[in-house]
């Protein structure tokens, strides 16, 4: 979340007409005693009630047709209150005639019945006021926030609704009250909906408490991005972490782990992680894991071996001594029975797994390992590996079949097999019904820097950057709309905010890479480091997301000149942040 400064601009407008609000006010507070119950919940229970004590006494309640109400001046809710006293007195004494109890039963029920139409009626032409004052706050709210949403970030150039952080159907005191105000998305407002609500204060100090009081505990329950006293800085309050995630063929995640923040530094730091390809909110990435490397000056062997491919010469048993012992040992553990070659290169290293090798690049190489197995199921997973079973499933039938139908191993055959699920890559085949043939591969990249090879494990899978907190206001706040959230439910929005703020991750990081690539021209001409500041700002201003541009510059960039005139830009661009 962004902190932001509304400011107070003069031009806003008072709240219209407060002894209104007031008297709507303590009707609403009267009617829910301070809960969730509606005004029609309330006469509805009424007249269900009056039903019951009617059934109780042999009564039939026949809907009445022309039905005459008492004489006199009085209100609906007067005539209510007078009805209310004859039914009541009536069933104390019990000495009544039925036809005299139902018909005051059926003038009651009438009355109730345009009372609620009536409360309707006033309820809605209140409201109407009222969001014709808070509506004209928008203007102001942009001027002083910017086009961004406040608690998910994003920019929007339309859309943005005038938040009410205390909602107005259980505050409607705060309804225009500039204090109450933030800029919200449709998906965040929609899902942070009417909360918190009365209950939720009450649940804080406890009944008998002034509405005051109930009003300032449910606002203390949110850390509000407006919130200068606790909200001093976004680090303060939250931090950022990726996660690795794979999922099934309905979206459902079958796996995740975090990154460690040293594995993700040295990814960043060696541009060995990159965006693939984005199916709605999932986004996928390439990240390069180091294994070891070999120095080609040593291991002439290497060498030939490399440059053999176009030769399609076979390494096996009789010349393995010749490929690196690194090399050996890293498909060691991953054996597989004889498969049909579907490589350029066919290498078997003397432990008889299938290893492929092709060109990928200049002095680069792409070596892939295969492991070949069965599947049969039905009621049950079975899986064969040459025509021998390995092991059955009859728990989680469906889910293993969408999971190995997205292109990942479902968790019951990782466990089983002991392998690291992030590291694999999966291909599915049907060969009959209920039958077919999965293929597991372990992917590498080979590649020749300045006289070295470095052997990178190739890994692909889905990443989402999750928002963290040690705050229990701040964990309020991230649940209350959901910032963790990417995919619809209970909303008619597509929800993507945090696909969105992946996507903002990755813009911020090749902002980085190109200041690195940039660094010899700005320490000739100190004058281009301005213009290049200037400019990654601006981009960051349209892509939004504030929080994620600060966390890179503040994690990645070491501190200096450079650093604080980045964090100076953002503040810039980005109105009214703090």
């Amino acid at each position: 979340m962004r902190p932001v400064t509304r400011g107070n601009p003069a031009t806003y407008a008072p709240a219209p007409d407060i002894e209104q609000s007031t008297k709507y006010l303590q009707q609403r507070l009267a009617v829910t005693r301070i809960g969730k119950r509606t005004y029609d919940d309330a006469i509805g229970e009424t007249i269900a009630g009056i039903h019951e004590t009617l059934d109780e006494h042999d009564i039939t309640y026949v809907n009445p047709v022309g039905l005459t109400l008492p004489t006199g001046q009085w209100s609906l809710g007067e005539l209510n209150d007078e009805l209310e006293k004859r039914y009541n007195r009536m069933l104390d004494n019990g000495d009544f005639q039925p036809n005299d109890l139902l018909l005051v039963a059926q003038q009651r029920i009438c009355v109730l019945q345009a009372l609620l139409v009536q409360y309707h009626a006033t309820a809605g032409q209140h409201e109407d006021r009222i969001a014709a004052v808070y509506a004209k706050a928008r203007r102001d709210l942009i001027a002083n926030i910017g086009q961004y949403c406040s608690y998910c970030e994003m920019p929007l150039g339309a859309s943005l609704a005038v938040e009410h952080m205390l909602p107005k159907k259980w505050f409607p005191l705060f309804s225009v009250a500039w204090n109450n105000f933030l800029l919200a998305c449709p998906i965040c407002n929609s899902i942070k909906s009417d909360n918190p609500d009365l209950d939720d204060g009450v649940k804080v100090i406890g009944p008998g408490k002034t509405y005051s009081q109930i009003a300032d505990a449910a606002h203390g329950l949110y850390l509000w991005p407006s919130d200068t006293v606790n909200y001093p800085s976004f680090e303060g309050s939250f931090s950022y972490q990726m996660v690795k995630l794979l999922y099934d063929l309905k979206g459902d995640i079958i796996a995740e782990s975090p990154f460690a923040p040293a594995e993700l530094a040295l990814l960043i730091q060696e541009r060995r992680i990159q965006k693939i390809d984005q199916a709605g909110g999932h986004i996928r990435v390439e990240a390069l894991t180091p294994l070891f490397q070999i120095d080609l000056p040593n291991s002439v062997p290497v060498i030939n071996f490399l440059n053999s491919v176009t030769a399609q010469t076979e390494i096996n048993a009789a010349n393995v001594n010749g490929v690196p012992a690194g090399l050996v040992a890293a498909f060691a553990s991953f054996q597989n029975p004889a498969i049909p070659n579907v490589g350029n290169f066919h290498l078997s290293l003397g432990v008889a797994p299938n290893v492929y090798l092709e060109p990928f690049g200049q002095n680069r190489w792409r070596l892939s390992q295969n492991r070949g197995f069965q599947i049969n199921f039905s009621n049950k997973i079975e899986l064969y590996e040459d025509r021998g079973l390995l092991n059955e499933w009859t728990q989680g039938v469906k889910p293993m079949l969408l999971a190995i139908a997205a292109g990942n191993l479902p968790p019951n055959i990782v466990n089983f097999m002991k392998l690291d699920q992030f590291s694999l890559t999966t291909e599915f085949i049907q060969l009959d019904r209920g039958k077919c043939g999965l293929t597991v591969s372990r992917k590498y990249i080979l590649q020749n820097e300045g006289g070295v090879i470095k052997v990178y494990a190739d890994q692909v899978f889905s990443i989402e950057m999750r928002l963290a907190t040690n705050n229990a206001k701040g964990t309020e706040t991230l649940n209350g709309a959901a910032l963790n959230r990417n995919y619809v439910k209970d909303v008619k929005q597509s929800d993507r905010r945090m696909a969105r703020r992946v996507n903002a991750w990755f813009s911020a990081i090749q902002s980085l890479w190109n200041l690195e690539d940039a660094m010899p021209v700005m320490q000739n001409d100190p004058g281009s480091a301005t213009h290049l500041v200037e400019a990654i700002a601006t981009t960051a201003a349209l892509t939004g997301f504030w929080s994620v541009w600060r966390w890179v510059f503040l994690t990645y960039l070491p501190p200096g000149v450079l650093q604080t005139a980045l964090l100076n830009a953002l503040n810039t661009k980005f109105t009214g942040t703090r």
